[in-house]
């Protein structure tokens, strides 16, 4: 089991690039944001903002393996622009555990 210092120290590695250098933690807290936290191996459906898709679909990838599709989107009453983001998930890709 990792001691929190070395939690610290495996979520700060550099694991991609997008137009940045992007951390493990970074990847973590964009999959949280679309996965089942009850079961994060499930199909992915998940509405999210669009300033969020590069780095939400490359979590998907990281974590799944498998690539997340941006299916539809629509503007808010607040005008911002949301994003229905699908996946089959880790559980239905190459890496499950069929």
């Amino acid at each position: 089991m990792l001691t929190l210092n070395e939690e610290d120290k495996f979520d700060q590695q550099i694991v991609c690039n997008l137009d940045k250098n992007v951390t493990r933690g970074e990847l973590a807290d964009a999959f949280h944001k679309v996965c089942d936290c009850q079961d994060w191996k499930a199909p992915i459906s998940a509405w999210i903002f669009a300033e969020d898709v590069p780095l939400v679909l490359a979590a998907i990838e990281f974590f799944t393996a498998t690539k997340g599709k941006l299916v539809e989107s629509h503007l808010t009453n607040e005008n911002r622009v949301e994003c229905l983001i699908k996946a089959d998930g880790y559980r239905l890709g190459p890496a499950g555990d069929h």
